[in-house]
């Protein structure tokens, strides 16, 4: 019995280990409506592009939502404060058997009460440009370049 005693309280300890992980997290009340997240852009013949926020302020995003939500989940982000987002990406370009392709990059913005944003990124060679932009289209970030190393054929 106090086997299962002592097995009982290991596993309370390594489950609540996990709480105290440095992971970004904004109380509702925080962020004034103000979000961010990736984009999914599907092109011609199996291209597509994959952009994703990784971290804000060097810390990791981590949730259930965006596990099951990928670049569809929108970060509650502290509005009217300097961040740091930092961006994941992969793409495939020229089909299928040309391979996917992935890169990380750092961004940085001041983002409005109020506003969503999501990370774009367009092809360029065999990088990424990536930027912020506001739904209403205004961007708020200069172009910045990924570089992009191959991780597949398939």
């Amino acid at each position: 019995m106090k086997k299962y005693i002592k097995f009982a309280m290991i596993m309370c300890c390594l489950f609540l280990a996990g709480c105290a992980s440095n992971y970004y997290t904004v109380m509702p009340t925080q962020n004034q409506g103000t979000t961010i997240g990736g984009m999914r852009t599907l092109l011609a013949y199996g291209d597509w592009i994959h952009t994703y926020v990784s971290a804000i302020d060097h810390q990791g995003i981590e949730s259930a939502s965006s596990f099951w939500e990928g670049t569809a989940y929108n970060i509650p982000v502290i509005p009217n404060q300097s961040h740091t987002f930092d961006i994941s990406v992969r793409y495939m370009h020229h089909g299928i058997f040309a391979g996917q392709y992935a890169g990380q990059g750092q961004l940085h913005a001041t983002l409005q009460p109020g506003q969503h944003y999501r990370v774009y990124g367009k092809y360029n060679g065999k990088n990424l440009d990536v930027w912020i932009q506001s739904n209403s289209g205004k961007r708020v970030t200069p172009i910045v370049l990924i570089h992009c190393t191959r991780i597949s054929i398939l």
